[in-house]
């Protein structure tokens, strides 16, 4: 879990595929999305014996993605047919799609007692100021003052930092601003987001205080 903006589906993406070339599983990533006229979309990477196969749905509803991932899993078995979540909140997910494997949210995750055991948190935290620099400083090749006005609307969401300009960087804050109900979120010291569609991560971004520690990206107190 982690921020909006930082890159979380493309860790996804790469874990998809170290899954699928590394550990020969059979990978089903289902994205929620939430844009004017687009629809949540499927991706299934896997292997019919030993050939690698891939199908895509980019239009595909719930109940449509539910049956499909029963099925891999009774053809591959539970071990083998991996199911990754992006952009779903954890106490929405349908019942049918419980048993995933991997979930990429902004979102607070609240599990219950019986689930600690089986699961891990992972924070992936936003993107420190002079990483950003070093992005642009590669690839976009923006000015010094640039880069500053740019991180101070954008924060660490490397999404927002590398838009095409300034002006869209402020828009998109704006409608965050104006998504954010209750203000004390904005202030609030506690470490983890809302669990409801309020825009107050974008606003509010979580970091960790040691990024060579992996034990800071796995305990809340960090």
């Amino acid at each position: 879990m982690g921020s909006p903006g930082i890159g979380k589906s493309t860790l996804l993406c790469l874990l998809a595929f170290y899954l699928i070339f590394k550990h020969k599983k059979n990978v089903l990533m289902y994205r929620r999305l939430t844009l004017f006229k687009q629809e949540n979309c499927l991706l299934y990477l896997g292997y019919d014996g030993d050939k690698a196969v891939f199908f895509l749905k980019e239009s595909c509803k719930v109940s449509e993605a539910e049956p499909i991932y029963q099925a891999l899993r009774r053809q591959h078995g539970d071990a083998n047919a991996w199911l990754l979540l992006d952009g779903f909140h954890h106490h929405q997910i349908s019942e049918g799609l419980r048993t995933y494997n991997m979930l990429a949210t902004s979102q607070q995750v609240k599990l219950k007692d019986h689930e600690i055991t089986d699961a891990y948190l992972c924070l992936f935290p936003c993107w420190r100021k002079q990483d950003l620099f070093k992005l642009e400083e590669q690839v976009y090749h923006f000015d010094a003052v640039e880069m500053d006005n740019r991180y101070y609307y954008s924060g660490g969401s490397v999404l927002l930092f590398t838009l095409p300009t300034i002006d869209l960087i402020e828009q998109a804050i704006r409608v965050a601003l104006h998504e954010v109900s209750d203000v004390a979120r904005i202030i609030s010291t506690q470490s983890t987001s809302a669990t409801n569609d309020s825009q107050v991560d974008r606003l509010r971004h979580t970091f960790i205080e040691d990024v060579a520690n992996l034990t800071h990206y796995t305990k809340s107190s960090h």
